[in-house]
């Protein structure tokens, strides 16, 4: 993951910014956050107007950049987004980019070291009942 480009993204999209810093500083550490969940915290605590969409399009974003993978919700599921980098690692590098340009010693792990969704045939990623 390049977090160079994940700080390009983030002040140029302030809820980014405000919704993965406001995860990292807050919440439990969890591996998945939900749409409607990341909606009520902009809305709610950082105050900020945000549509269920702009949240949808923030988390296909981030799945860009490699900071984890956009579920989309199927049959009762929420729309989810599965962090492949510890959230408050990111939020770390984006507090400290705040202050100073980016280096070379503020780099993330590599998602692949972390878990990572198996590919079925073509690129698609399986369901959760498939990978049980």
């Amino acid at each position: 993951m390049d977090n160079i480009k994940l700080i390009a993204f983030c002040k140029a999209n302030p809820y980014a910014m405000r919704l993965i810093l406001e995860l990292a500083e807050e919440y439990k550490p969890e591996s998945v956050t939900n749409v409607s969940e990341a909606v009520s915290i902009l809305i709610e605590v950082c105050e900020i107007s945000v549509s269920y969409s702009q949240v949808i399009a923030l988390f296909r974003q981030l799945e860009k950049l490699e900071c984890g993978w956009f579920y989309v919700g199927r049959k009762g599921k929420y729309s989810r987004f599965q962090w492949a980098i510890d959230i408050k690692e990111i939020g770390k590098v984006l507090a400290n980019s705040s202050s100073d340009t980016p280096s070379k010693s503020k780099h993330l792990p590599s998602p692949e070291i972390l878990h990572k969704p198996a590919q079925r045939q073509y690129g698609v990623t399986p369901s959760t009942f498939e990978r049980l």
